[in-house]
């Protein structure tokens, strides 16, 4: 239970009885239900607007049992080098929290792009990728063998980049979901993004459900 440490203890903020500013550098959200080993999603916001992000995606992150965890530093037009000391700082905090976690990268647009790409690079750590609005603008696909959920707007004007993904995803033999909706270019509607996250969980290790909570140093439930 150690991967379960006090993130409370950590937190400049308190955003809500299951949501902590970690560090200055994301937001995380843990589901009223969690298990040890649950799966961690990193979600990243184009316009840097963690906290609507997190709005979006955390009532089907609380029905699935997964945590959730928002960049406060990506948006969209930074350079190489913040990126990587970005994504860099993202995964050594997720390392040390949680460390048997299967870990998960989405986003909406640029965000998606980012996903992505971190998937490269990551080469199989990243356990999967949703996409929403966009796919990736510098080529390739994630490693072998990573799921990806798809989604966009049916007037999306990225919708013809992200149908071209989804047949070279098929055609590489990975898992993927294809979810167009009524839209833009925006973020899904809470049904689409519910099915993102059970496609999050069925592709994920079984996990069994325990209280939420800060824990301590120990990794014991803190008492109130």
């Amino acid at each position: 239970m150690r991967a379960l440490l006090p993130l409370i203890l950590m937190a400049a903020t308190t955003l809500s009885a299951q949501s902590y500013s970690v560090d200055g550098s994301c937001l995380v959200h843990l589901p009223p239900k969690l298990s040890e080993h649950a799966p961690v999603l990193v979600l990243f916001d184009p316009g840097g607007d963690a906290a609507g992000a997190l709005r979006r995606v955390a009532p089907a992150g609380d029905g699935n049992g997964v945590v959730l965890v928002v960049s406060t530093a990506f948006r969209n037009g930074l350079d190489d080098a913040a990126y990587a000391r970005m994504l860099s700082d993202l995964k050594a905090m997720l390392t040390r929290r949680f460390p048997d976690s299967p870990i998960w990268s989405g986003g909406f647009s640029g965000g998606a792009r980012m996903s992505v790409g971190w998937a490269q690079q990551e080469h199989g750590w990243i356990r999967g990728v949703l996409c929403f609005g966009a796919f990736y603008d510098r080529g390739g696909l994630p490693p072998g063998g990573t799921p990806v959920f798809l989604a966009c707007g049916t007037g999306d004007f990225d919708r013809p980049e992200m149908e071209r993904a989804r047949e070279a995803l098929m055609q590489s033999g990975r898992k993927v979901v294809w979810k167009p909706f009524l839209g833009g270019h925006q973020w899904p509607p809470q049904e689409v993004i519910q099915d993102s996250l059970r496609f999050v969980v069925e592709q994920s290790p079984a996990r069994v459900p325990t209280a939420a909570g800060p824990r301590s140093a120990d990794g014991d439930p803190v008492h109130r």
